[in-house]
């Protein structure tokens, strides 16, 4: 499997990762920041298959919306698969010095010698900025993007998903007619969604997506009144065995919430932890790292509804979730803090969907839930083409034909019903600046798009 993998790589690129791994290893640093999501997914795929490991604390950036008072006096190293410009490591770098790190460097795969500042590469006059480490892999734009396709098509062989931020279940094997039982469980109906790629190496993925009597109770036990704009699905990542024809095979819950208003989200969480003070003291102080671990742990509790039908059907044995990549996406000490609350996450409630007006919302009485179905539905009209990708039964292409016509009628509907607070909204991002702009006005927060 490992040289099926590293067979993906074109030209010097395989030889470019085993020096990279090998200065991975050779790096005395207490903590390895690896950028979400193609270098983080990139190293734990090398990390499974025995390729790379670290001796510190392996994080993904994702972290970095957290209390960072563990960098203080700490070593940390930033590691990414290609630098373009370097503006995601510039961020991390400030985020990293901020929270009183003794020392910061920089490891890559490659750098774009064809859009990077040659100022910031070792022995150069701004090295000090960012210090990559040699090795330094010095390749044209080209070759770049072609690394990058390759990586995600490496992970995609595993397999595993292009993900850091959802709940990975360990791998089971099951033989051939286990395996079809998943795909055939009730309440659930499966659609493939292997590419030509993987269907060449063996590898099978389906989505199942809950039918409308599971997934209303899913909803309704979180409080969620109104499941518009609320999504959800398992992922199944398989891959057969030439010699015995068995299947290893992972899920991962996924689900989609819509914006959500910041206190209420505080407040959820905070009654399944005991008190605020314990929330924060998880790490939990900003609104993203919050918004983050709702979407965690309804995810989570997604995949519990989902094992019991399949441990009644198919399995007997807990569909465990793997530590390491919890404490990859929230820190070192999540696991211990996340096995106190587990048994509660069913009860979790999951606040309001809003929509607040362009003004500044520090003010209460400017933010308003949305008790009318009109934005709502501009909203699901948004998101609809892309629901059709999976839902559809025909090629998607066909359905990627539409695409364009129906976000630019969703768009229309939405500017014309909030013309006046879309104009208000643009002038104070602009009187901001353009590095300080949020696509959603404050006191509401969304799911980090990469």
């Amino acid at each position: 499997m490992t040289s099926r993998i590293l067979d993906t790589f074109q030209g010097d690129v395989r030889n470019n990762i085993s020096m990279f791994c090998r200065a991975l290893w050779d790096s005395e640093c207490d903590i390895f920041i690896f950028m979400a999501r193609k270098a983080a997914c990139f190293f734990d795929c090398l990390r499974e298959l025995g390729i790379a490991n670290v001796r510190g604390q392996a994080l993904s950036d994702r972290v970095l919306d957290m209390d960072l008072n563990f960098l203080r006096d700490k070593n940390v190293l930033l590691v990414d698969d290609c630098i373009f410009t370097g503006t995601t490591l510039y961020d991390a770098r400030n985020s990293v010095i901020d929270a009183g790190c003794r020392s910061f460097g920089t490891l890559t795969l490659a750098v774009n010698m064809d859009s990077i500042r040659h100022e910031l590469l070792p022995g150069e006059s701004e090295w000090e900025d960012l210090r990559i480490a040699e090795p330094v892999f010095r390749m044209s734009d080209s070759d770049c993007v072609r690394q990058c396709h390759d990586i995600v098509r490496a992970v995609s062989m595993l397999p595993r998903p292009y993900d850091v931020d959802f709940p990975h279940t360990k791998t089971f094997k099951f033989k051939e007619a286990r395996f079809n039982s998943i795909l055939t469980l009730p309440g659930w109906q499966p659609m493939e969604c292997t590419s030509d790629y993987q269907r060449e190496h063996n590898v099978r993925v389906f989505t199942l997506l809950p039918h409308k009597y599971t997934i209303t109770s899913f909803w309704d036990a979180h409080g969620v009144a109104d499941p518009t704009g609320h999504y959800a699905k398992v992922r199944v990542y398989a891959r057969q065995l030439t010699e015995s024809g068995s299947y290893l095979v992972r899920f991962v819950p996924i689900v989609m919430l819509p914006a959500l208003q910041n206190d209420s989200v505080e407040a959820s969480l905070s009654s399944l932890f005991g008190s605020e003070a314990a929330l924060h003291e998880a790490g939990f102080i900003t609104p993203r790292s919050r918004y983050r671990l709702l979407h965690y742990l309804t995810a989570h509790s997604l995949l519990l509804k989902f094992s019991v039908r399949l441990e009644n059907a198919v399995m007997q044995n807990t569909l465990g979730l793997r530590r390491d990549l919890a404490e990859m996406a929230f820190g070192e000490h999540f696991w211990d803090v996340y096995n106190d609350i587990t048994d509660q996450i069913h009860y979790c409630q999951i606040p309001e969907a809003v929509i607040t007006s362009g003004q500044n919302s520090s003010s209460k009485g400017t933010q308003r839930p949305v008790t009318v179905g009109t934005d709502v539905e501009i909203i699901a009209e948004a998101l609809a083409p892309f629901t059709r990708l999976y839902k559809d039964q025909q090629s998607r292409g066909r359905v990627l034909r539409h695409i364009v016509a129906d976000l630019e009628e969703a768009v229309e509907l939405l500017v014309d019903h909030h013309l006046g607070e879309v104009r208000d909204f643009k002038v104070e991002r602009d009187q901001h600046g353009a590095y300080n702009w949020s696509p959603y006005p404050s006191g509401i927060i969304a799911r980090r798009r990469d």
